[in-house]
């Protein structure tokens, strides 16, 4: 998503295929299946409504010193299809006592 956001910003729709790695950003569909879906109503003229969804990634520096979490790269426009797209993961929030 990293490297399509870079290309297009939010100047088209966009519709990502999962494929069975870690999804942080939220213009993925939540199958292939599901994203062949959402491509088919586009085409068809069945879907019109878009949104802005973040595009989130790994925290490389951060996974090398031992933390797992997401890093806001921009936002891309994907169709507003909440039962077929899948929603922005967020890093877990961190407690000192752990």
């Amino acid at each position: 998503a990293r490297d399509i956001l870079n290309a297009i910003r939010d100047q088209v729709p966009v519709v990502g295929v999962p494929a069975g790695v870690k999804i942080h950003s939220g213009v993925y569909g939540i199958t292939p299946k599901a994203a062949g879906q959402v491509v088919k109503q586009l085409v068809t003229g069945e879907l019109v409504s878009l949104r802005s969804q973040e595009v989130r990634d790994i925290d490389e520096e951060a996974f090398r010193n031992g933390q797992v979490k997401s890093r806001y790269y921009g936002e891309m426009l994907v169709p507003k299809e909440h039962q077929y797209i899948q929603a922005t993961k967020s890093s877990g929030k961190e407690v000192e006592s752990l």
